[in-house]
Parts: structure tokens; sequence; C-alpha cells
């Protein structure tokens, strides 16, 4: 009994003495781990969007919108007025549902007992549809105490992307109307990043308010409401950068069907290159389907056209 007492002892003492093992921002299936402390809110429209308690069907109205992380940040702050709340949609596009808004719409969450405020570096993924480039908000803080927003233009940009660090706006390229698309930025002090479906759009060296409490879409007055659908927002307190920012962005393009076209990359090591353009050589003047990029039942420079369009990483 002593000997087995003393082997126990000794592997719980190892256990505590172990190295921890770093927690990874995506599950072995390549979606987002829910519970990586960066995570700091997470909405997806396929996840537990409610009208009053109970899930809401296909054009209700939304009441609350829960946090798929860990956190329970939810959304559960609608106007009193019914005709200001976003309607569910259960396909939107492509079989995803996502929240409409009017451009009289909002929902947000307050920023001490609800959402809270992230005042250290913050990434931002926002996964929406456009259906007008008037200025309306996707998000915003819910006070002018410090803010963070995203909207689709202004007098000095018009009908662009634009960021809003709170000390200073970013224009961010062309807002693509009706399009769905993955907005994400970088905002820490001082190195802000915008891109679109993982292509950088923007870089700027402002200054950076914090982020109390969350409004979507909508400015933190409830006017300049955003017009289109949000699907998927997520927001991690923290820069999420290289390995961590591809697997976020390749989560996003996958599900709702953003990725880059890949179809040169014929040995499939997520890169189109010059082992790939090897493969086609070696394939020349066949009709191997493999190598037949275009479809036109033969390897010849159409295909190599299609490979040079596709160049370099894969989403």
């Amino acid at each position: 009994m002593m000997k087995i007492r003393t082997t126990l002892a000794v592997l719980a003492a190892a256990a505590v003495m172990a190295p921890a093992v770093a927690q990874s921002i995506t599950n072995p299936d390549g979606t987002p781990n829910p519970a990586y402390e960066g995570l700091y809110g997470w909405f997806k429209a396929d996840g537990m969007v409610m009208n009053a308690k109970a899930p809401a069907a296909d054009g209700e109205p939304v009441t609350a919108w829960l946090d798929a992380s860990d956190n329970a940040r939810n959304l559960i702050r609608t106007s009193g007025d019914p005709s200001r709340r976003p309607l569910f949609a259960a396909d939107a596009g492509a079989g995803m549902p996502s929240l409409e808004f009017d451009g009289n719409d909002f929902i947000w969450a307050n920023q001490t007992s609800e959402f809270g405020t992230i005042s250290s570096a913050r990434t931002i993924f926002a996964v929406v549809r456009p259906d007008v480039a008037d200025g309306g908000y996707v998000f915003d803080s819910c006070t002018s105490a410090g803010r963070n927003a995203l909207f689709t233009g202004q007098s000095s940009n018009p009908e662009e992307w634009v960021v809003y660090t709170g000390t200073a706006t970013i224009g961010c390229g062309t807002v693509a109307v009706g399009e769905t698309m993955i907005v994400s930025m970088n905002l820490a002090e001082g190195a802000q990043t915008v891109r679109i479906n993982g292509t950088e759009v923007a870089a700027a060296t402002e200054g950076l308010q914090n982020l109390p409490g969350l409004l979507l879409g909508s400015r933190y007055t409830t006017s300049n409401g955003f017009d289109g659908g949000i699907f998927e927002i997520m927001v991690y307190a923290e820069d999420v950068a290289g390995d961590d920012l591809e697997a976020v962005t390749s989560y996003l393009s996958d599900k709702y069907g953003l990725g880059a076209d890949c179809t040169a990359d014929v040995n499939g090591d997520d890169m189109v290159d010059s082992a790939d353009l090897g493969l086609i050589l070696g394939a020349w003047a066949t009709d191997d389907p493999l190598y037949d990029l275009n479809g036109n039942g033969a390897v010849d420079g159409a295909d190599i056209g299609v490979l040079v369009a596709q160049w370099g990483p894969c989403l």
C-alpha cells in the first residue's frame, strides 16, 4: 500500500511540475477553439440566435445573439420597437444563415456587466454582405467614451470600407455591394492592418481607443444603420498573426465559400508554385483531367494561364 501511495504522489508531483500545453486557436478539425483564452466573443448566425426564449425561426426578429465562445458575452439588448430588430434569415446565401439589417436595426451588449471593455490589442473578423454602401455601421462601441468601428463609407471615403480606431479613420477599399466577404482588422496602438478575404488592403499607424461594449448594425448613437447581412463576428483580445491568423481566415473562407480558387494546386500542398508547374508540364499534350485545369480536354497553354492567375498560397 505504501508503494502505491508513493507512486501516486510522484505522479501527482510530476503533473504539477509538467509545463502547460499551449492552447490552440483552432481545434484539430480546423474550427475555432471556444475555450482559447484570446477569444473574447464569438457570434455566429448558425449558433444560438434567439427570439425571446426560443431559437429564432426564419424571418423572425432577433432579441439576443448568444456568445459561442466560453465567455457568455451575449448580445442581449435590442430596441423596444420590434421593427428596429434584425431578422433571422435561415438561408442568406450558400445555405448559410445571417442576421439581416435594414438600415434601422441594431443589437448590442454594454461595456460593464455584459460585453465588457477591451483595452489590449485586438483582432476582429466580420463576415458580412453589404447591400448598400451609404456609411452604415457594421459595428461600433456602445458609448462615445472609447470607440472602434467598421462602416461602409464617409464623405472623405465614399462607398469605401472605413475602420475607425477612435482617433482616426482608415480607408480600406471599395465596398463590393451584394457580395459576402470577410473583413478582418488587427488593431493595436500605433499599428493597424485591415484585410478583405485574407488580402491586406490597408495599414496604418494611428492611435487606438478602448473597445467598450459592442453594438452591431449601427453607430453608437443607433443612427447610420447597416443595410445587409451579418453572418459571423469573432473578437480576439490579442493581435492574431501568423499561422493563427491564417487558421481563422481559412475556417471562415471554407465555411462561407470565400477561399481562393486553387484548382492549380495539383500536388495538394496548399500552394500554387513551381512544383505544380512542373507537374503540368510533365502532363503536357495529354488529356489528364487532373492537369487540364480549364476542362477543354487538353493540357496546354490555357492551363498555364489558370496556374499563373492562382499563383501563391491557397487560403
